[in-house]
Order: structure tokens, then C-alpha cells, then sequence
């Protein structure tokens, strides 16, 4: 039982929402809702449920099941399932509810909180994951904006899913409408255009992710300060705070924090950036997930081999990162064909593959065959005549003037 139980008369615990949910035990409480674990009684399953509070739901509840009903929808290895919906009435009272899988991998909050820092490998894994969540949503409308380490998420499975996209987004809207009534916790993830009052669109996500990676790596956050103002107003037209501790993760950081967004990475570009840059870093150790043992699943697996891809070495494989990113492109023009046309799309899906084959097969013969070429014979030749004769190579000629002299 939870502190919020023993000290809420009015508390929810073992009531039935909306004729199919029992809330068991209270998870987490802020401003705007109440998050509670359930049991589904339908399926028996044990499911988190987000009531919103009477006075949100109120001004939101109309946005807030718009964006759970696009959400409701998407099916994504790296985005919490929401799983269901709805308003109904709580001690007479109209609450928007939205419902999704429980996780038993606890969340990278929980993972800092416990001193579990990451390396600059492990941290490039989780940053990976996290911008196909956040590209996968961007393309569709979606966004977060209000993406911290407590949203980043982990199954048993030991992969990132993102939890509250969409549905952050309405919150985030409402929040940022008055600086003065902004917490800690929302600024110190926040991007220079929110502390500045400006609109602001999903490359806000994408700078929230480079402050998230920088404290799962360093344990600090950059640009937090004693005050709310002080931490909005600190990173305001200020350089990314990037060290040579974070390796190759260093100069996407810096791309994906600058302070205007017109200059910051897009999600799919941090991603893509990190998948070039994992070459340059030593392969991953499982991530220090958390609470797996507590829920008595089994440990979680090695993630040595974590894509990017590579072969057994100490390092990733270029090649193998342009696989992966031919991979992710063919696939997102497959799932648009095919909810034009099916049939299409089957073509389309076995044109792919064969496309992805030869291509790929194109980038190993580059690497294991090196042109070459026979030397001509250029001695005693004008320096026109050696030129012509090279030109086909696309060799440069340099005249040297020959000495008898000896070096002295």
C-alpha cells in the first residue's frame, strides 16, 4: 500500500472502474492524475491504469481520448500497448481513464535512482530504440513532449518501450500554457523553446533524449539548477554540455541538443546518427534492468548482440548498420503500401527483400574486392603523356624534380 493509500480518505483501492477494472494498489500520483496497477477482470491480466482527475478531464478529457484512440492503435516493438480507454463517472464525477500493459522491466528512472548508470554503449542502445519510438510517431502526428527517464521503459525482454506518447503530449500542452506553475521535474527535460514560452513541436523530443542519455551515462543533468527558473532560463541560447566520456556519443548529443530546433536532429536523424556511431564503441553489456527479480521473471537476457548488429569482435560492423538502417526504410515503405493496396504491398514486400539482398551483397563485394589497377610505365615520359595515359584511372600526375644532392 502506497503512502498516497494511507493518507487518501477518498482513496480508489478495490473498486471496480467502469464495470471491468480493480484497482489493486496506487502507483503513482501528479497534478493531473492518479496511476494505479489493476487487474483487467475480463482478461484476468494485470494492466496500469491512468485516471485523470475531474478538473483535467474537464479541459482535456476531449483531446485526451482522441490521442488514446490513435494510440490504441499502434502496435510497436518500442511503444507501451495501450491497451484500452474510456469516461466514466467516479464517485459522480466525469474521469478520463486510459489503460496499457503492464512492464516488468521497471524504467531507466529507476535504473538511475540506483546508481545503475549506463555506458556510452549501453546508453547508444537505449537511445536507438528510443528514437524509432519517437520516428514511428512523429510520422503519424504523434509526439511526447514530455518524454523523461521514468517514461522510458523496459519489458522482460530487457527492450526500451516508450510509455505516454500522445497522451503527455495534451498534458504537456496544458502545463506549458503558464511557466509560473511548471515543476522541477517538467523543466529539467524540457527544450529551450518551452523554457522560452515559443511553440514547440517534436524536435523538443529529440532534446529531451540527448539530456536523458547525458544523466543515464553521467548521472547529471545538464543545466539544472537550484529553481525551476534557474533550470529553464540555463540552457536558453547555451552550447549542449558534451565531454570525451561519452565517447561517440558525443557529436550526436551535440546535434540532437542544439538550442535552435531548425539546427536539432529529427528523431530519425539522432537515430541514424547513433547507428553510425556505434562502430566506434565497444559492444554493449546487458542493461542493468530493475525490477525483473522482483517480479520473479527470469534475469534478464544478454543484449551483447544488440542491434546495431555486428560479428564477434569488440566492436559494431558498419556494414552491418547499413543493413539495419535499409531494413527500417524498406520497412516503413511497405506498411504504407500496403494500407494503400494488399496486393501492392505483397509485391512491394518481396521487391524489398531482393532489393535489400543485392544491395547488401553489392556493400560486401565492395568490401572483401579492391580495384586495382596495372601500373603503366611512365618513365621518361613528357608530363602531357603520362597524364593522358592515366587519365582513365582518375590518378592525379605530380612532376618531381630529381636531385643528385643527398640529404644531409
Amino acid at each position: 500500500m502506497s503512502v498516497f493509500e494511507n493518507h487518501d480518505p477518498d482513496s480508489l483501492i478495490g473498486s471496480v472502474l467502469d464495470g471491468r477494472f480493480r484497482l489493486e494498489t496506487e502507483l503513482s500520483r501528479v497534478t493531473a492524475s492518479t496511476t494505479y496497477s489493476a487487474t483487467d477482470l475480463l482478461s484476468q491480466l494485470t494492466v496500469v491504469l491512468r485516471l485523470f482527475s475531474a478538473e483535467f478531464t474537464i479541459g482535456n478529457g476531449a483531446a485526451l481520448l482522441e490521442q488514446a484512440a490513435v494510440m490504441r492503435q499502434i502496435d510497436h516493438p518500442h511503444i507501451v500497448r495501450l491497451t484500452s480507454f474510456g469516461r466514466t463517472a467516479v464517485k459522480g464525477t466525469d474521469r478520463v481513464y486510459v489503460v496499457h500493459e503492464q512492464l516488468l522491466g521497471g524504467s531507466l528512472q529507476d535504473m538511475i535512482d540506483r546508481n545503475r548508470l549506463l555506458t556510452p554503449s549501453q546508453a547508444l542502445v537505449v537511445g536507438v530504440e528510443v528514437c524509432r519510438a519517437l520516428d514511428y510517431a512523429h510520422k503519424r502526428g504523434l509526439a511526447h513532449h514530455d518524454l523523461r527517464p521514468s517514461v522510458i521503459m523496459f519489458g522482460e525482454d530487457a527492450r526500451v518501450r516508450v510509455a505516454d506518447i500522445g497522451i503527455s503530449s495534451v498534458i504537456a500542452e496544458s502545463a506549458w500554457e503558464d511557466n509560473a506553475m511548471i515543476s522541477q521535474e517538467r523543466a529539467r527535460y524540457c527544450s529551450p523553446e518551452q523554457a522560452l514560452s515559443e511553440p514547440f513541436d517534436e524536435k523538443a523530443d529529440t532534446y529531451a533524449l540527448a539530456l536523458i542519455l547525458v544523466e543515464s551515462v553521467t548521472g547529471m543533468v545538464p543545466f539544472l539548477a537550484d529553481s525551476v527558473v534557474g533550470t529553464l532560463s540555463a540552457r536558453v541560447d547555451k552550447l549542449f554540455p558534451v565531454s570525451a566520456d561519452l565517447g561517440g556519443l558525443a557529436a550526436v548529443l551535440d546535434k540532437a541538443g542544439r538550442s535552435d530546433p531548425m539546427d536539432r536532429s529529427s528523431a530519425l536523424e539522432m537515430g541514424r546518427a547513433l547507428v553510425q556511431a556505434a562502430p566506434s564503441l565497444p559492444r554493449p553489456a546487458p542493461i542493468p534492468v530493475v525490477l525483473s527479480m522482483v517480479f520473479g521473471v527470469p534475469p534478464e537476457p544478454d543484449r551483447s548482440n544488440e542491434i546495431p548488429r555486428g560479428p564477434q569482435t569488440d566492436h559494431w560492423s558498419e556494414s552491418q548498420v547499413i543493413d539495419e538502417q535499409m531494413q527500417d526504410e524498406a520497412t516503413i515503405l511497405v506498411e504504407t503500401a500496403t494500407q494503400q493496396n494488399p496486393l501492392i504491398g505483397r509485391w512491394i514486400v518481396a521487391a524489398m527483400a531482393v532489393l535489400v539482398l543485392i544491395i547488401g551483397g553489392y556493400f560486401l563485394f565492395n568490401t572483401l574486392q579492391k580495384e586495382s589497377f596495372p601500373v603503366p610505365d611512365l618513365m621518361g615520359l613528357e608530363q602531357g603523356q603520362a597524364t593522358n595515359l592515366v587519365t582513365e584511372f582518375k590518378w592525379k600526375v605530380v612532376a618531381v624534380e630529381a636531385s643528385d644532392d643527398l640529404i644531409a
